[in-house]
């Protein structure tokens, strides 16, 4: 809980100080025909549904951008809006059947990720079971669920001898690495695994540093930066005789779980303010070590928040600015809009941090959801790159806008989020009306 609450106080920074500019949307009285509304509506893609299953006939003309990626990632504008989970599951299906991709990440711990892996590969475990090992709430919901089933029966089918893998790239959580390391080590260095279990086995447990007291939390990690960084370099100096004893991919997923555990320990012993930095750099160092681990032909659909994939800034880069310096061209980028509805979020640390349905209405006239909204289609997609070379509509769009963007926490005090829609995306993919994600029920 008290690590909830920290990430709760956390985000509630963020928000705040992320929108200083520009000047408060207001709504604007009537000027006549609107060339935004009027470009977005004949521009506009219209999507059939954003449920799996109803084949891909309407996705087809998304081809062209999205041929050349090789990663694609898919935001949200809130961590629990039903229709956004719903349409990411059907573009994953699309972009594996249908362009040829070969892994799926999202914002979630790189470690316990592997467990979801292990049974979609191989059917090891239950989904339910892997999903909540993931500690989020956010994914823990029918709909990552039921993306989770239709990856494992992908991976059934003898005809796709190239399985589909299930990544996290997030680092919030030392417990999984911590484990896998301690097995890899009795593998191929039991003496060294004497030697590192003292402080390794602590990493283990799941909240293993979260304090009231940011400095005493501090100083817990910065006492194992060197115990990590000393493993990091063992690992260098005895790569061949690890190799040679569990061969090259088990070596090299052990480096990265060290590395993971490096990234966790510097994200932990910094204050709230410069951690945030910290990991959307490690969040795109992990997510280029794993398309790399895919190999040349390896295509990656990667889900996180409208931030973290974006190539814009509010203070410091995010995800996507690292991707996107990494990838150029190879990386196509899709924000997520809604106008009105509910969706999950915890209420802030004074109210208790409960996870709570929220429910809000459409923002000002002035703002990026509303004109969006104005043009009267209820599910599209917007190709940003079609936009015209000048005139009003290529202002708008590349002027800083609001936006409503929702993270763990939600409050009606908070204020809207400020964006550059076309800098930041190659395009937008809009759902009207946003409905609450569906917890899994029981086991």
């Amino acid at each position: 809980m008290r690590h909830a609450l920290r990430w709760c106080r956390l985000l509630l920074l963020l928000a705040a100080s992320a929108c200083s500019t520009p000047p408060s949307p207001q709504e604007q009285p009537d000027a006549g025909p609107d060339p935004v509304s009027a470009w977005v509506r004949e521009t506009a893609l219209p999507l059939s549904g954003v449920e799996a299953g109803q084949g891909f006939a309407d996705l087809a003309p998304l081809a062209p951008q999205l041929s050349g990626a090789r990663v694609v990632a898919l935001g949200e504008a809130t961590h629990g809006t039903r229709e956004f989970f719903q349409l990411k599951h059907r573009l994953l299906e699309y972009l594996v059947l249908e362009q040829g991709f070969t892994a799926f990440a999202i914002e979630a711990n790189f470690g316990e990720a592997l467990a979801v892996d292990d049974y979609v590969v191989h059917g090891k475990g239950s989904a339910a079971a892997a999903l909540a090992g993931l500690y989020f709430w956010t994914w823990n919901t029918e709909e990552v669920l039921a993306l989770i089933e239709w990856m494992r029966a992908y991976n059934q089918d003898p005809a796709h001898a190239r399985k589909l893998h299930f990544y996290g790239v997030d680092m919030q959580y030392s417990a999984a690495s911590a484990s896998a390391l301690q097995a890899y080590l009795e593998q191929v260095d039991p003496d060294a695994l004497e030697e590192v279990r003292g402080w390794l086995t602590p990493l283990e447990r799941q909240y293993p540093w979260v304090s009231v007291d940011a400095s005493g939390r501090q100083a817990e990690a910065a006492a194992l930066v060197a115990p990590v960084d000393a493993l990091e370099q063992r690992l260098v100096e005895r790569r061949a005789s690890y190799v040679a004893t569990a061969g090259e991919q088990a070596y090299l997923w052990a480096t990265r779980h060290a590395r993971v555990l490096a990234q966790f320990l510097a994200l932990t012993r910094r204050d709230d303010a410069e951690a945030v930095v910290l990991r959307d750099q490690a969040m795109a160092e992990n997510a280029l070590w794993l398309l790399e681990q895919e190999g040349p032909q390896g295509r990656m659909v990667l889900w996180a928040h409208n931030f973290h994939v974006s190539r814009g800034s509010r203070g410091y880069h995010p995800m996507g600015w690292y991707l996107d310096d990494a990838l150029g061209e190879q990386l196509s980028v899709y924000g997520f809009a809604f106008s009105e509805g509910s969706f999950r979020a915890r209420l802030p640390a004074e109210q208790g941090s409960a996870l709570a349905v929220h429910t809000v209405a459409a923002t000002p006239s002035a703002t990026l959801d509303a004109k969006l909204a104005s043009a009267g289609v209820p599910l599209f997609a917007l190709n940003l790159r079609a936009l015209p070379s000048e005139g009003p509509v290529h202002d708008f769009f590349y002027d800083t806008l609001y936006t409503r963007e929702v993270g763990a926490v939600f409050s009606e005090l908070l204020p809207l989020q400020s964006v550059r829609p076309a800098a930041a995306y190659d395009g937008l993919l809009f759902v009207h009306t946003s409905h609450a994600a569906q917890a899994v029920s029981g086991p």
